[in-house]
C-alpha cells in the first residue's frame, strides 16, 4: 500500500553516493532506510538546539478530513410474533 507521507527527494555526487551505499552496507540497511536514520536524528539534534524557534514557525498540521461515501443501509422488520 503506497505511504501517503511526504517524499524528499536528494541529488548526490557519485562519491557521495558510494559512500552512503557502503555505509548502509555496513548496518545492514537499504540507501533509503539509512538515509531515513540520518535525516531523522539531524532533525532531533537540531530540535535540541533550536526548540522554541521551531514550535513557534511551524505551522501545525491535521490531517485532511476524510469522507466516507454514503452507505444505505435498510432497515431491518422487527419480527413480531403472531399469537
Amino acid at each position: 500500500m503506497p505511504s501517503d507521507k511526504p517524499r524528499v527527494t536528494v541529488y548526490l555526487e557519485k562519491q557521495e553516493m558510494e559512500v552512503l551505499t557502503a555505509w548502509a552496507g555496513q548496518e545492514f540497511l537499504t540507501v533509503p532506510q539509512l538515509t531515513r536514520v540520518v535525516v531523522k536524528r539531524a532533525i532531533a539534534e537540531y530540535l535540541k538546539q533550536h526548540p522554541l524557534e521551531v514550535v513557534a514557525d511551524v505551522p501545525e498540521t491535521q490531517p485532511p478530513p476524510t469522507t466516507k461515501p454514503a452507505t444505505t443501509t435498510k432497515s431491518k422488520r422487527s419480527k413480531t410474533s403472531k399469537t
